[in-house]
């Protein structure tokens, strides 16, 4: 065989080589490429649309909402979704995953990308599943442009509550941790503990049974029977939760955990109440810093609040059993309605007027969020680049004693929008934060910052 020949095979080698890395890139990207348009996106594009209100942009987008009525930002294009293994894979409530903008006063052009959203729960909180998407996602980005990440962690490091208590604990203990999340015991592996707690008479003998994941009211119980609990941690014996190598398999289960029912909530009028903050995670400077948004808003019991009843409205709030998809929109209506405090201004008032101390509350509240963020630091900017601005947001739920110590009982990134009163809340939201990263000159109120602690 002569030299020619031998340099012919070698040239088709190469080309079928390159054919085949071609045809696995176009399998991966839709028609060959990242940027995929819906006509609804095009649309606001070309005409430069403004909205007016939240019943019409890409399904009541508040974060669409911000982009579109900053007067320093242009947006270039939208991504609908990323095909990702044969999947489309789109943002949460399936809002667009990446957006290309323009700041008009920096002349500047800036990628943003967005936490998926699976749209699976096993695979939504599968940290392999996540890890490998993310790593798939850096391998084609253009990092000489500059780019917005809205996350910075896998979003089970605060969004998962068997971890959350496990993190607190080995960092300060059972005690202190107890401050700051309700006393948690892990099912199966705590059986021993909650049967020495239980006869040495737990304050309380009610308990709330929790999946360490579900949100929205669903995967948990409210029980009496010390029989029941009993049995669930004999059900899983043989399924410690260190045996779970991705905490997907905690999500298998019903339930994961049991907390002692607050017994002394902090009550408005009667009725129960939670808190929903929002925690921010910056990374920007290669540093991390803490934030939560200077706005929130309480929700309430249907019902007042009932110590010796185990029915949800009376002692469990933001629950409706009304039928329609928007129970948690006809809560909040009647907070509205009968002008309960439902916000920041309208709280700090309400505690004033009582002879409480804001301040108080807001120190603790500083406190037990630093402690969350101290616990899981390290793990916390697991997906920040150097050099790139990340952040993640998550919606905070906590109730209060009447300490004026808020309690932490769930963080959550795929948290429901409350479009219908509190829309405009997590649109001022975004705007402070593309101002914390000095993208846009507009401003509102900020964030208290939790981390470092100051």
């Amino acid at each position: 065989m002569n030299n020619k020949i031998i340099i012919y095979i070698i040239i088709l080698c190469i080309i079928i080589f390159i054919f085949n890395i071609i045809n696995n890139y176009s399998n991966n990207y839709s028609n060959n490429n990242l940027y995929n348009y819906s006509n609804i996106s095009d649309w606001y594009i070309k005409n430069n649309k403004k909205i007016n209100d939240y019943t019409d942009v890409l399904d009541n987008n508040p974060f669409v909402f911000f982009l579109l009525n900053n007067n320093d930002i242009k947006i270039n294009k939208i991504t609908n979704y990323i095909n990702y293994n044969g999947i489309n894979i789109s943002a949460r409530r399936k809002d667009p995953i990446h957006y290309s903008i323009y700041v008009k006063r920096l002349n500047q052009n800036y990628e943003i990308w967005r936490y998926p959203d699976f749209r699976d729960e096993y695979k939504r909180h599968s940290y392999n599943y996540m890890n490998n998407y993310i790593n798939f996602l850096y391998k084609n980005i253009n990092y000489n442009k500059k780019n917005i990440f809205e996350f910075t962690c896998y979003h089970g490091i605060l969004d998962n509550k068997v971890r959350l208590w496990q993190q607190l604990v080995k960092k300060y203990g059972v005690q202190e941790s107890s401050i700051v999340m309700p006393r948690t015991y892990l099912i199966p592996d705590d059986k021993n503990i909650f049967y020495q707690d239980y006869n040495n008479k737990i304050e309380n003998n009610k308990f709330i049974l929790k999946n360490a994941f579900l949100g929205g009211k669903t995967g948990i119980k409210i029980t009496n029977s010390y029989e029941y609990i009993i049995s669930l941690f004999d059900k899983y014996k043989n399924q410690s939760i260190s045996l779970c190598t991705d905490n997907v398999c905690l999500g298998k289960r019903e339930y994961n955990l049991v907390q002692p029912y607050l017994n002394n909530p902090f009550l408005i009028d009667g009725y129960k109440f939670n808190f929903r903050f929002y925690l921010v995670n910056f990374w920007k400077n290669n540093k991390l810093t803490s934030g939560i948004f200077k706005d929130f808003y309480l929700s309430y019991s249907i019902n007042k609040f009932n110590k010796d009843s185990n029915n949800f409205s009376d002692i469990i709030t933001s629950y409706s059993d009304n039928s329609d998809n928007d129970k948690w929109g006809i809560v909040d209506k009647i907070t509205m309605e009968t002008k309960r405090p439902n916000s920041h201004k309208t709280f700090k008032q309400y505690l004033n007027n009582k002879g409480l101390d804001f301040n108080i509350f807001l120190k603790n509240l500083k406190v037990n969020i630093n402690k969350i963020i101290e616990s899981n630091k390290n793990d916390l900017t697991n997906y920040c680049i150097t050099n790139q601005n990340h952040f993640q947001v998550y919606a905070l739920d906590m109730e209060m004693d009447n300490n004026l110590n808020p309690i932490l009982y769930e963080a959550n990134v795929y948290f429901i929008l409350y479009k219908h009163l509190y829309g405009n809340l997590q649109a001022s939201m975004y705007e402070d934060i593309f101002n914390y990263f000095d993208i846009t000159k507009s401003f509102n109120i900020g964030f208290w910052q939790v981390y470092p602690l100051v």
